[in-house]
């Protein structure tokens, strides 16, 4: 497949994610190539906008792989740890089927 998509307007491609009951999501960025703001839309708003929408057309696991430190209620300064913590608590509210999250060491 040689389409590009957009996780901006993720929203415009369901046929994407149609037909089939597992998803894996890998995506992930640094600060220091996208900033903070860059950091937070691709490690929150694209992995749950992705999430979202795979739920929307019947999927039934969606497989996440987030960092080992992931933690919503961080007191650390590094913001990628909270953001981490976030998209899992938020992933985790959507009640999908069933969801899987790794984070390896």
């Amino acid at each position: 497949n040689n389409n590009k998509y957009f996780f901006e307007k993720i929203d415009d491609y369901p046929d994407v994610f149609f037909g089939a009951n597992i998803h894996y999501c890998c995506l992930g960025t640094t600060r220091g190539k996208t900033g903070a703001e860059g950091f937070h839309r691709v490690d929150f708003d694209y992995i749950v906008g992705a999430a979202r929408l795979a739920k929307q057309v019947g999927c039934k696991h969606f497989h996440l792989l987030l960092s080992q430190s992931a933690d919503a209620h961080s007191l650390f300064l590094y913001p990628k740890v909270k953001v981490w913590g976030q998209t899992e608590n938020a992933l985790s509210q959507m009640s999908s089927e069933r969801l899987s999250i790794y984070r390896p060491a």
